[in-house]
């Protein structure tokens, strides 16, 4: 049988909400590995950036420092488990959307400085808000000694996102970061002057799982844990297609406040596991 490595990258937003979501998948990982032998690995990516309440319900308990509120709820997690914390920004400025080379440094190095502060080591990996990362990216990050950055969707093209949640409208513009040049699947060193092509960057990007067959981007070419509610069976698909192109590694992101049925994460691990051998890493694993 094949074997393939997973990294399950956790974009963990909305600390209100993960703070009662990610013990349950805690402790439903664990049993997971007493009943089948799997043990799962995630690289939990704490959101730390300018985002802030503005007038409507939905967003009322939003609030983008992860850090700051779940400090120590996370160092509890990585002394029993061998998972990673890593960073999750999206590049604002309060609410307006802003990737200028000037606001990511602010942020990017205000974050680092928190991250070290409350868990005394140096984060290794990196995913941003969005999809977010260019040249200007790489290079903060590569500054602070960052090893990994799992932003690149392949194929993925620019586009305004108009709606948060799927119901609220956005009060400024966001433009996702165009990935349409990006082809690769496997982690790759990009360039500094093309990020979604090979080149000698030394920080190492880490593509999300986009259907290795697909020539154009679609939600059903894409493969996370959020989606197995809508196309559990798309999923599956996709899996299966890495594992029948003799890939190697897949990258499967995730809001852990999305995950309201762990039984179909289970089910998920279990398909993937009789079709291929898996076992978890971490991003920061990678390098």
């Amino acid at each position: 049988m094949n074997k393939i490595k997973v990294a399950l990258t956790a974009h963990t937003e909305n600390f209100s909400i993960c703070k009662e979501v990610v013990p349950k998948l805690i402790k439903f990982f664990d049993n997971l590995e007493k009943e089948t032998g799997i043990e799962v690995r995630v690289s939990w990516m704490l959101e730390q950036d300018d985002m802030r309440p503005y007038n409507c319900e939905i967003r009322s308990k939003q609030d983008g420092r992860g850090i700051e509120q779940g400090g120590k709820f996370f160092r509890e997690i990585i002394a029993s488990r061998k998972d990673e914390i890593g960073l999750h920004i999206h590049f604002t400025r309060g609410w307006r959307f802003d990737p200028s080379p000037e606001n990511q440094e602010r942020l990017i190095k205000s974050a680092y400085e928190k991250f070290l502060d409350v868990f005394e080591f140096e984060p290794k990996s990196f995913v941003g808000g969005w999809w977010y990362s260019d040249s200007n990216t790489i290079k903060i990050l590569e500054s602070l000694n960052f090893k990994t950055d799992a932003s690149p969707v392949p194929l993925y093209k620019e586009r305004r996102i108009k709606w948060l949640f799927g119901k609220i409208p956005t009060p400024f513009k966001i433009t996702t970061c165009n990935w349409e040049e990006c082809k690769e699947r496997k982690p790759y060193h990009p360039s500094y002057r093309n990020p979604c092509i090979k080149g000698n960057a030394k920080i190492l990007y880490v593509p999300n799982s986009v259907n290795p067959t697909a020539k154009s981007f679609s939600a059903e070419n894409f493969l996370s844990l959020d989606r197995l509610k809508y196309d559990f069976e798309g999923c599956i698909k996709i899996f299966k297609e890495f594992v029948d192109g003799n890939f190697k590694f897949i990258c499967i992101p995730f809001h852990p406040h999305s995950i309201n049925d762990v039984n179909l994460v289970k089910k998920f691990l279990e398909i993937c596991n009789n079709y291929s051998k898996i076992y978890f890493t971490t991003l920061g694993e990678l390098a």
